[in-house]
């Protein structure tokens, strides 16, 4: 039996969760010469920058330094972050050009890095504000996903010892990502079943349980007990949020699986009605 992707995509949307992984330090943009205005514009997109991230992504502790320390490397240490956020603002004439960057806290080393190049005019500084600010977003937490991707790369390197159920869930979306793994799904079902465990009202862990299940089932196993099992778990992800339409794609997949259409198709419209 092969595995199957059903219809949907599993979003990585996670709750309101700090974990020893996601501490970030925006720093304030340099601003490189240039005038007030271009200073003003390094100012603005500096807060706007911190405050989109903490808005946007609310399992991420976005701590917002007013000042750029001298030695970057002793951030972390001051201010437990793992990640930095820092770049530079340069005009020349008409064009100025927004650089920012990325950083692994604990060995400085650039996970990511963009230059934005604008025409710096006066009445258009508040909408190139948020230009800048919404592309540096996306790249970060949006469709980029720079940020989750190392997130689930951490987890998976962590293992499955003494993971928080947050982490647990990082891991399974760290395994989907990477791969399909005998293994490492092996490796996600165990830490699900601690994280299901640990906090047994975490919707989101018990849907990830539910599809790494079924996914054994499809792939390696194929024993009929652990689609009764998948089906249990996604019957309690929906039953603690009766809104994720992800859970019933999860549904859906396990009564494909089952050769049970009736329930697939009813599963399908209630999650195409919810994502």
């Amino acid at each position: 039996m092969g595995c199957i992707f059903l219809f949907f995509q599993i979003s990585d949307e996670a709750p309101q969760r700090v974990t020893e992984f996601n501490r970030i330090a925006v720093l304030p943009l340099d601003s490189l010469g240039g005038d007030s205005q271009q200073t003003s514009l390094a100012i603005g997109l500096s807060q706007d920058l911190g405050n989109s991230l903490t808005r946007v992504a609310d399992d991420l502790a976005i701590i917002k330094l007013d000042t750029r320390p001298e030695d970057l490397s002793k951030v972390s240490g001051q201010t437990g972050a793992n990640y930095i956020i820092e770049g530079n603002v340069r005009r020349g004439g008409n064009d100025i050009r927004v650089s920012v960057s990325l950083i692994d806290a604990t060995d400085m080393t650039s996970l990511w890095a963009k230059a934005y190049d604008r025409k710096m005019e006066g009445s258009n500084i508040f909408r190139l504000q948020d230009e800048i600010v919404n592309d540096i977003v996306q790249q970060l937490v949006g469709a980029g996903a720079v940020l989750t991707k190392d997130l689930n790369k951490r987890a998976a390197k962590k293992g499955t010892e003494n993971l928080t159920a947050y982490e647990c869930v990082n891991f399974a979306r760290g395994v989907a990502i990477g791969g399909i793994g005998k293994e490492d799904n092996k490796k996600a079902m165990e830490c699900l079943k601690e994280a299901v465990e640990l906090d047994p009202y975490y919707a989101d862990a018990w849907r990830w349980y539910a599809l790494v299940t079924s996914w054994i089932y499809s792939t390696f196993d194929g024993n009929k007990s652990l689609l009764k099992d998948a089906a249990k778990y996604a019957a309690k992800a929906v039953s603690l949020d009766t809104e994720d339409g992800e859970a019933y794609a999860v549904q859906a997949e396990i009564a494909y699986y089952n050769g049970d259409w009736k329930t697939m198709f009813d599963a399908i419209d209630l999650a195409l009605d919810l994502i």
